[in-house]
């Protein structure tokens, strides 16, 4: 990567969905490789992440053609008859890292990225569009804010410019004291609720 902070970690955690099903398909790992930033990307140290619908129809396998009931009707189970197509009408791969909603700070830039965002706290867009027309979903087509780290186009790495851009900090501090105490990894999760169909844009499978 052209510029970085100083001594990155070579692994970091996340949690994979490692196929489409119930919240037991979803893997917590500690040697997952950090992601390398290519061309016009940057490297971010996720600091806070939600748990968005969309997060949950993926798991399931929702976005599927082949999926037809409402999507809190396979919430816990996922759907068996689900085909490999996802968000975008793409084949889904695994094991893939989700999480669609997250803030951060820029710690690392690729070619074509001034090295001066380093440092940067932002808010990722999480819909990644080309000028070829095809789109991306961060956490479903390419791995997401689930991990310690992510990368993501500069262009939707948005500065934050409000105190809301510091709860990535202030996650990563409750995170630390919560190991600190004994406490497990200090993951900050939102539980799970069952979406249902129409709660948001984006319930309309990528297929308008």
């Amino acid at each position: 990567m052209k510029g970085a902070e100083p001594a990155l970690p070579a692994r970091m955690r996340a949690v994979q969905l490692t196929r489409y099903g119930g919240p037991e398909v979803l893997d917590w790992r500690e040697d997952v490789p950090v992601p390398q930033p290519g061309a016009g990307e940057v490297l971010i140290r996720i600091g806070a992440a939600g748990v968005n619908n969309t997060d949950i129809n993926t798991r399931t396998g929702w976005y599927s053609k082949a999926v037809a009931a409402d999507s809190a009707a396979g919430a816990g189970g996922g759907f068996a008859e689900a085909e490999t197509d996802g968000w975008s009408g793409a084949a889904s791969t695994f094991p893939r890292i989700q999480g669609a909603d997250a803030a951060g700070r820029i710690v690392g830039v690729g070619a074509g990225v001034a090295p001066s965002r380093i440092g940067q706290r932002v808010l990722v867009e999480p819909v990644f569009r080309a000028a070829d027309g095809t789109t991306r979903y961060f956490g479903s087509e390419c791995d997401g804010a689930f991990a310690e780290y992510a990368v993501a186009p500069a262009a939707h790495a948005h500065r934050g410019r409000s105190g809301a851009a510091g709860a990535g900090d202030r996650a990563r501090r409750h995170g630390a004291a919560h190991r600190r105490a004994g406490r497990g990894p200090g993951l900050l999760a939102a539980p799970q609720e069952p979406a249902r169909g129409g709660d948001h844009p984006r319930q309309q499978r990528g297929r308008a």
